[in-house]
């Protein structure tokens, strides 16, 4: 028999309906609610919000980015490497590093480029004469303001592609799905719950929101967190 798991957003108003067992009828839609609809529509939206942020990489965040070099810059923001405004959260400088190829030839001769930290990129790239050489881009860094930095400056047009995660997102309409995977949604529902039950004093609510809660974070962050990975010897 398989599992039935809520996916929508108003599938997961009324599933927090149900459980909380409040009185009345589910509500049918997330739009215009009022009431004891309004405040479990909001804390479902603000237990989702609420887990997206406990790790800012989580797997389920993750996305791809894709921009083009202009001659002689160096510092691109999130926009002006194609990432649309807001959505931006972090940069994913691990793993599956960030790549450039020249644009004019294309992918054959793509390679990885090495992350430096921000005063390294200074000192290598943007101090004095070294300002003036342009080149293919062989490093990067990410700037204070988050902006993400080649080292050298590029010659011409050079294609960088790379991932990121994105910022938090809310959910608002009734059809709005959240980017986690379907098996742990109900973390969101226990998240729900736990509010519901501080706001009416419903210690038993509390109880089985919190368990399935902690039930359904804890197996999202073995599966869908970057693997941890042991160091290199020591020198």
């Amino acid at each position: 028999m398989s599992v039935i798991y809520p996916e929508t957003f108003l599938d997961l108003v009324k599933r927090t309906f149900k459980e909380c067992r409040c009185s009345g009828d589910a509500p049918t839609t997330v739009v215009g609610v009022t009431g004891e609809a309004e405040r479990i529509t909001n804390w479902v939206s603000g237990a989702w919000l609420s887990i997206q942020q406990i790790h800012e990489d989580w797997q389920f965040l993750e996305s791809s980015f894709s921009f083009t070099t202009t001659a002689g810059q160096a510092a691109y923001t999130p926009v002006q490497a194609g990432i649309t405004a807001g959505t931006f959260g972090l940069w994913k400088t691990w793993d599956d590093l960030p790549r450039n190829y020249l644009t004019a030839t294309g992918t054959g001769d793509e390679f990885e480029m090495e992350e430096v930290n921000w005063e390294a990129w200074r000192v290598l790239y943007d101090f004095g004469p070294l300002k003036d050489i342009r080149t293919r881009p062989v490093k990067f860094a990410i700037s204070p303001a988050k902006s993400f930095v080649l080292g050298p400056y590029p010659l011409v047009g050079y294609t960088v592609t790379g991932k990121y995660f994105t910022a938090p997102v809310s959910l608002d309409e009734d059809a709005d799905v959240p980017t986690m995977p379907r098996q742990y949604l109900m973390a969101i529902v226990g998240g729900a719950m736990m509010e519901y039950a501080a706001d009416k004093a419903a210690s038993e609510v509390y109880q089985r929101g919190k368990q399935w809660y902690d039930q359904y974070i804890g197996r999202m962050e073995l599966a869908r967190l970057p693997k941890m990975q042991s160091g290199g010897a020591l020198c």
